[in-house]
């Protein structure tokens, strides 16, 4: 056996693979980082070619809340976004948005960084397990299944939440597999990020026992040292509290206006849950790999018959069951993206089941098979990416707002009238807040002084002369001159400019 099978073979057992000693022929200690490179490389790359951008409601209302802040208005604000506490999301936007305005790219940085470093992290786990193989496999793949490239690009909570969730279990793995002092500051590190993961959205605290299970599934020798952990989630939740207490003298506001929020959640009409995760893994384009890499995983998992296999089905199938059965008591509905933290340990199961071949006696053919089913797994990730990203990319009602922008930025109206919020929200942001118009606040907040951007659910419509007016609703009244429209999904988005009205 060469160098780098027998450094392969060491990674097979339950110890740390980068204590193994080095070996002559054990090239991956430098082409393992080189290929890490080339894998991030190619994430970055497939993302930017499947942008997707700001195109869905909560997004606006990020966007919304961060220039209520940035025009001097309280993150805390009594209108404002529930979902303000999220300061692993509103911190790093307030920071871009401020530095950068308001483009696109600006504000989706901070979450399409997460997304790479969930591929970097996946890479770093899958060698702390197995061995480099395993890793960049396991990165190569996260790097293109469909529902990490889609949500690389968009303002949300969940490729934040995706990332810290996936680095406390490195973490946590870490601290049980090292030697020597350095595993008290792993163990704290998988707390803080866990703490991190929990800010960014409540539920991923589900995966505080996950995170203290960890030396007991990899090292049962060590299992104190898991406990650690706590530490470090109570500092970060400690960190946030004190922020809290600064910006409104209540250190426990987020956990007020969280339960508040869910308590009524049933009651917004967003609750629906008419499906199992399961059905939706086989039917979104996003995710529909995933049960296949679960099946392969598990399979794999009962050859290999270790620590490290048991740790990654644990977690997959707990979090499939969190969502599938837990999650519907609390309120949360079945949006697929939610199963995004599940996708990592499918991954590296199956990356293990591709990238180290179990012993039999024609090894090549192995090699082979696994190596043409790597190929065409893959290959229809890849072709599946541009049906997950059309759905918004291909959003006609975004589309049409974007058009709306561009014609007001040429035409320079004095005032405009919007008749559906989601309408303004996003019209507000295309149009880089050119109006002013903080739509958290009220029409005479002091951030909205030099507003010129409002909502109108009534009629007659304002009649001053050279007011415009954006609607999908035909528009009878006289004295209204057509000015443009644009396509939406089910109507016609329109602009109109009122004439002087005759005497």
């Amino acid at each position: 056996m060469n160098g780098t099978g027998r450094a392969e073979a060491a990674h097979g057992r339950d110890t740390n693979p980068a204590a193994d000693p080095p070996h002559p022929g054990d090239r991956w200690r430098i082409t393992g980082p080189v290929l890490t490179v080339l894998v991030l490389g190619l994430a970055a790359w497939v993302r930017a070619t499947n942008f997707v951008g700001i195109c869905r409601l909560d997004m606006f209302r990020y966007l919304e809340l961060s220039n209520h802040v940035l025009s001097g208005g309280s993150l805390f604000s009594e209108n404002v976004f529930y979902a303000s506490s999220r300061l692993p999301l509103i911190g790093p936007l307030l920071a871009s948005n401020a530095v950068f305005g308001w483009g696109e790219w600006a504000s989706v940085g901070w979450p399409f960084a997460c997304s790479l470093g969930t591929v970097l992290v996946t890479i770093l786990l899958g060698r702390e397990l197995w061995g480099w193989r395993v890793g960049l496999v396991a990165g190569l793949m996260t790097a293109i299944i469909p529902i990490q490239v889609e949500l690389g690009t968009q303002l949300l909570p969940d490729p934040i939440q995706a990332f810290f969730t996936v680095l406390a279990i490195y973490c946590a793995v870490r601290a049980v597999t090292r030697d020597g002092d350095r595993w008290h500051g792993w163990a704290l590190a998988a707390g803080f990020a866990l703490g991190l993961a929990y800010l960014t959205r409540v539920n991923a605290i589900v995966f505080l026992p996950g995170v203290l299970a960890v030396g007991a599934i990899l090292r049962p020798d060590r299992w104190k040292r898991s406990l650690w952990a706590l530490a470090g989630l109570v500092g970060a939740l400690a960190a946030a509290a004190f922020v809290f207490f600064l910006l409104t003298g209540d250190p426990f506001i987020d956990w007020r206006r969280t339960a508040e929020f869910y308590s009524g959640y049933r009651d917004t009409g967003f609750h629906t849950q008419d499906s199992s995760f399961f059905e939706l893994m086989l039917t979104t384009p996003s995710l529909v790999w995933v049960p296949y890499l679960m099946v392969i995983g598990t399979i794999y998992a009962a050859i290999d018959r270790q620590r490290r296999s048991l740790l990654m089905l644990v977690w997959a199938f707990g979090f499939w069951f969190y969502l599938d059965v837990v999650s519907g008591w609390h309120g949360l509905d079945d949006s697929y993206r939610y199963a995004e933290p599940l996708v990592v340990p499918a991954i590296l199961l199956a990356s293990a089941a591709f990238a180290r071949p179990v012993e039999l006696r024609k090894p090549i053919l192995y090699a082979l098979g696994s190596g043409l089913a790597l190929v065409v797994v893959l290959s229809s990730m890849h072709s599946l990416t541009p049906d997950a990203v059309k759905q918004f990319t291909g959003n006609t009602r975004w589309t049409a707002v974007r058009a709306v922008a561009d014609t007001l930025e040429r035409e320079q109206p004095a005032t405009v009238w919007v008749t559906e919020r989601w309408d303004l929200y996003a019209l507000n942001y295309y149009s880089g807040f050119a109006f002013d118009r903080d739509t958290l606040s009220s029409p005479d907040a002091d951030v909205n002084a030099s507003a010129r951007l409002f909502f109108t659910d009534e009629t007659p419509y304002p009649a001053e002369p050279g007011t415009f007016l954006v609607t999908a609703d035909p528009v009878e009244e006289e004295h209204f001159e057509f000015v443009d429209g644009f396509e939406q999904r089910y109507e016609t988005l329109a602009i109109w400019r009122r004439l002087a009205t005759p005497e």
